[in-house]
């Protein structure tokens, strides 16, 4: 495929990729926030929409995971899909991803050691650990000024997604029944 077939997200309904999609499952937490974010920026119908037209377009059911998406790619069972970068580049190193990676933080209410937890989290955004994450993770780092992996600065410029998260979590219950309703499971 050529860069110019695909600007967007909303771009993989078209019918232009009918047959050639493969997606995750919907019950992956990525997928909801995509989905979420969509809802805020565009609005739930005009996000319906496009989710419909994704299913439409699929090539094959949707994968378990991101790896078993972008193999499929690489057989050339679809054409493009929907993954987390960090994938791709275990891929191509050929270490397969065997553990759960979340990339998130937060402190539960109810931590007897708040104190550490908040230093902890703060430590996390650090130059220095934000280096590390994108060195061995293979992640953009959340920091402008830290430098990115040698395998994200091969693939070019990043455009980050600039919606709000203010609320996301509401938006992702939403999003859920979104892809419920348009049949993406």
């Amino acid at each position: 495929m050529k860069a110019t077939e695909l600007k967007s997200y909303a771009d993989l309904a078209s019918d232009n990729w009918k047959n050639r999609l493969c997606l995750r499952t919907s019950r992956k937490v990525y997928n909801q926030s995509l989905v979420g974010t969509m809802i805020r920026r565009s609005g739930a119908e005009t996000t319906k929409k496009v989710v419909q037209g994704w299913v439409r377009n699929l090539a094959k059911p949707v994968f378990t995971s991101d790896s078993l998406l972008l193999k499929a790619i690489d057989r050339g069972d679809c054409h493009v899909g929907i993954a987390n970068t960090y994938y791709l580049a275990r891929l191509l190193k050929k270490d397969e991803v065997k553990n759960v990676n979340v990339s998130g933080v937060g402190i539960v209410k109810a931590s007897k050691k708040q104190k550490m937890a908040k230093d902890f989290v703060e430590w996390l955004v650090t130059p220095e650990a934000q280096k590390l994450f994108a060195e061995l993770n293979d992640e953009y780092p959340v920091l402008a000024g830290v430098n990115w992996s040698k395998q994200l600065t091969q693939w070019g410029k990043f455009k980050q997604d600039s919606t709000s998260l203010h609320g996301l979590p509401e938006l992702q219950k939403q999003a859920v029944r979104l892809m419920d309703e348009a049949k993406y499971r």
